[in-house]
């Protein structure tokens, strides 16, 4: 052995001995030499919690904590987290049953340095431009490549920028802007403990937490998420878990909540002057924004754009709230004399996925989601067939069957999803066959991704049943997941329901309208 190897044998030894001293004199916990050791903590969020010496049901309980206790977490494995017990023990608990809070550190936000710069697809000028950000707009800094900067949009997705046309400027959470309180919105806290993040979506990190009973300031509005300002807190909190309300303060009658309202689904959206192609535009509004509107004209919307300013927005490129939806002329037409299978998963016996946050049955939001996709359908001029109208177990060779025996123009399935990592959301579109069924389910799921916003997950290959034995034009539709505590409460809403039903019709529309 050479003198170098001595060596390198020797000081392995002394830092050794050197650990095992310091372990035994209790100088260095056991936490720190964890490689696999995670920031932040957890809130308990069920009343009673077992914590148990292993990370599965099956291990020993060696103590139990209670609600709204709060713990630092060691390591996570699989869907269970070990955490640090005040005695200095260590014990495993299930992560359904905990809120995970991260440590409040903002990530990095750039901005441009020009006026305006173009987002891609990907980093370099060979992809498509995706989207602008304006010199006032931040968003959050996720990595790079080379000389180009990937960032986080405000509507969850992913896109590119030149590096060397931007800087980097402080979160938006830690911006204190001084507005006045009595002149603007109020919100309350409805669950427990709720973080306040970044941006947002659940994928932003969080920056603090509010707590039940907490009175908010409105700042903004994205979609199902609101910014807020509590005392020198600043950020995002999904408005699903809180109480909308208002300060006796008369609103603008832009933002007047009684009033029905679109939501710009494409970004560089015109307003026109008037309603129709051939009007002046008069802005150009951005994915998300929201606008109040003042009546129908033809397929066209006449909104609200500013205080006293008034533009048209065509009906078939927007999603509408507390008014119906806006078909283009002609799009009804394509679906007269098309037979259309409607097909709700699960039912009787079969509940299909237990929520295990509030207890949601697959087989009952799946029903609820079809009808009104069935409703839609027969407006438009289809015959609808739905496998079953209430909750009773249907067998899946019944429902192939009744595909095949209606010799029907599409077999849509709707279904709800799980996953054993709480954290994943989103909706997945199935087909089983290249061609045909792979072109409806990519229709399909670009529309519910654009109106209900969640997490596009894209178009995937499914070797199910009622796909793979089902010689007709053929999908299944995962419309988010019962295991994420978020997607659970917001798909039993009846706006997220109308919103899943009205993306899967216009994906349909939008299919048969190519091939006309």
């Amino acid at each position: 052995m050479s003198q170098l190897s001595h060596l390198e044998c020797n000081r392995r030894r002394i830092i050794s001995l050197l650990v095992s001293i310091s372990l035994l004199l209790g100088c260095i916990p056991l936490a720190v030499l964890s490689n696999s050791q995670q920031a932040g903590s957890v809130t308990i969020a069920v009343s009673s919690l077992n914590v148990r010496d292993g990370a599965g049901q099956t291990h020993k309980v060696i103590a139990q904590v209670k609600g709204q206790e709060n713990y630092p977490i060691v390591q996570m494995k699989d869907n269970w987290i070990q955490i640090l017990l005040p005695n200095g023990q260590k014990g495993w608990v299930a992560s359904w049953h905990v809120e995970i809070n991260q440590p409040a550190t903002p990530a990095a936000y750039v901005s441009p340095t020009i006026e305006t710069l173009n987002i891609r697809a990907g980093p370099s000028t060979s992809f498509p431009v995706v989207g602008q950000m304006a010199k006032s707009e931040s968003f959050p800094r996720l990595d790079a490549e080379g000389d180009w900067i990937k960032i986080r949009l405000k509507d969850g997705s992913i896109g590119w920028t030149a590096g060397w046309l931007t800087k980097e400027v402080p979160s938006p959470a830690l911006i204190q802007p001084a507005p006045n309180p009595s002149s603007q919105a109020q919100a309350t806290v409805k669950s427990a403990t709720l973080n306040v993040r970044s941006g947002p979506g659940t994928h932003e990190s969080a920056v603090g937490q509010v707590y039940a009973g907490d009175s908010l300031t409105i700042l903004e509005q994205q979609g199902d998420w609101i910014r807020i300002q509590k005392d020198n807190l600043q950020g995002w909190v999904a408005s699903w878990l809180v109480t909308m309300g208002s300060t006796p303060s008369p609103p603008s009658p832009s933002v007047e909540s009684e009033k029905p309202t679109i939501r710009i689904l494409n970004p560089g959206t015109n307003l026109r002057s008037g309603p129709g192609t051939s009007f002046d535009v008069v802005k150009i509004a951005k994915e998300g924004e929201n606008y109040a509107v003042l009546g129908v004209e033809g397929d066209w919307f006449r909104i609200q754009t500013a205080p006293n300013q008034v533009g048209y927005v065509a009906g078939w490129i927007v999603s509408a709230q507390g008014v119906a939806n806006v078909e283009r002329k002609g799009n009804e037409s394509l679906l007269k004399g098309r037979t259309i299978l409607v097909d709700p998963g699960h039912g009787g016996s079969d509940s299909g996925a237990i929520g295990p946050h509030l207890g949601t049955l697959e087989k009952v939001v799946n029903l609820q989601v079809s009808h009104l996709l069935s409703r839609k359908l027969k407006a438009a001029g289809a015959t609808v067939i739905m496998t079953r109208e209430d909750d009773r177990k249907v067998s899946l060779q019944e429902r192939v069957d009744s595909s095949i025996r209606r010799q029907v123009d599409a077999f849509i399935s709707i279904h709800h999803n799980t996953s054993e990592n709480y954290r994943v959301n989103g909706v997945i579109t199935y087909f089983y066959s290249n061609g045909d069924d792979r072109e409806l389910a990519n229709s399909i799921q670009k529309e519910v991704v654009k109106r209900t916003g969640s997490t596009d997950l894209n178009a995937r290959y499914g070797n199910y049943f009622v796909l793979r034995e089902n010689p007709q034009l053929a999908v299944l539709c995962e419309l988010g997941f019962l295991t994420n505590y978020q997607e659970e409460v917001i798909m039993k809403t009846k706006e997220f329901q109308e919103q899943a039903a009205e993306g899967v019709f216009q994906g349909i529309v939008k299919y048969f309208a190519q091939k006309k």
